[in-house]
This record gives structure tokens, sequence and C-alpha cells, in this order.
């Protein structure tokens, strides 16, 4: 009896132990989902959040307490002009295509307030207890966005530089050479006349000045 009695209590304090860890890795896990910089967004097999972290408050403008209990569509559903641009969320939830999961993707959502701005958003499906789940992780890129819009615009300037200077250039060159093809020959004519030495020497001069800038 008493040999039992010792097994049973190392079989507690064993399990204590595993509790008390199991306790301390669900909280570092929540320290972690909480100081994210993006939003960590966890739903049911159905679509309802059950979790929603400061970084989703932050970009989407719901509270937790408005946020959890809510269809997950209804608050970042895709907000898409485009009548074909099927919502990935619900393509997901009513159309069950596990091909949107793991891939980054792009969608402009609105906030609270009503702001439009683009999102990206990665689904990965979770099983936990025989339930399904869904996690979602997303990220304002706004600033990205508007980083790369002007990059963009910087190229477009640079490359119309760029088309001008070698317009400028072309028609330059172009009223250049007319010109100093004229130089040229007549001063090939003047070579041929009757000059002096000094004045041959000058009108050599002139040829080659001319033929020096045209190259």
């Amino acid at each position: 009896i008493m040999g039992l009695a010792i097994v049973s209590t190392m079989v507690n304090r064993r399990m204590e132990s595993l509790n008390a860890s199991l306790h301390t890795s669900e909280l570092t896990f929540q320290r972690v989902i909480d100081a994210a910089y993006d939003a960590f967004i966890s739903t049911d097999g159905g679509g309802l959040i059950q979790e929603w972290n400061p970084a989703a408050e932050r970009i989407f403008g719901w509270r937790s307490r408005e946020a959890i209990g809510k269809h997950i569509h209804t608050l970042i559903g895709s907000k898409s002009d485009d009548a074909e641009d099927t919502d990935p969320l619900v393509q997901y939830f009513e159309k069950w295509e596990p091909g949107l999961l793991g891939a980054p993707m792009e969608l402009s959502v609105v906030d609270k307030g009503g702001r439009v701005f683009p999102l990206e958003m990665t689904l990965s499906s979770v099983e936990a207890s025989g339930a399904g789940s869904l996690l979602v992780i997303a990220r304002d890129i706004t600033e990205r966005k508007e980083n790369q819009a002007k990059l963009e615009r910087a190229m477009e300037e640079a490359q119309a530089a760029v088309k001008a200077k070698g317009e400028f250039l072309a028609n330059m060159s172009h009223e250049i050479r007319t010109p100093m093809n004229g130089v040229m020959g007549m001063a090939a004519l003047l070579t041929e006349s009757g000059l002096n030495d000094e004045q041959r020497r000058f009108a050599e001069t002139i040829s080659s000045s001319a033929n020096a800038l045209l190259v």
C-alpha cells in the first residue's frame, strides 16, 4: 500500500510539473502573440474569431472584445470593387480551397474607421483536439506600397530624363553636324586655293578643329 502511495505521489508531482510547464509555455506563447508586430487572428472551423491580438486592434481598429465571436469575413473581408475578385476568406470557408493556405496574398480591406488600405495576409489551418481552426497572420503594407510607388515614380522620372537627354543629344548632334560639314567643306576648298604658308596653316587648323568637334 505504501508503495502505491509513493507511486501515486510521484505521478501527481509529475503531472503538476507538466501542467506547470504547459502553463508557462502557454503564457510565453501568449506574450509573443501580444507583442507581435503583425496581426494574429485565430478562428474556429466556422470562421468565428477566437483570438485577436493587440496588433490586430491597431491595424483594424476593432477592440478584441468587439472582434471575438464575429465572423472574420465581416471584419477583414476583401473590399475590392471587382465583382470577379472573390474574397479569399469566402473561398476558404464556403468553397474549401486549401490552395489558399500558406501563400501570402494581398487584398484591400477597410478598418473600423472606413480607411481602405492594402493588407498582406497568410492563412494556416490547424487541427487541435479534433477541431479545426484557421490562423491568420496579417500586416498593413500601406507604407511598403507607398515606398514602392515612390520608387516606381522615381524610375519613371529617371527614364524620362534619360530619354529627354538622348533626344536633346540627337537634336544637338544634328544641329551641329549640318553646319560643321559646311565649315569643313569650305575649309577644304580654302586650303586648295592659292594661299601662302601662314594662311594655309590657318585653314588646316580650321579643318582639323572642325573634324575633332564633329567626332
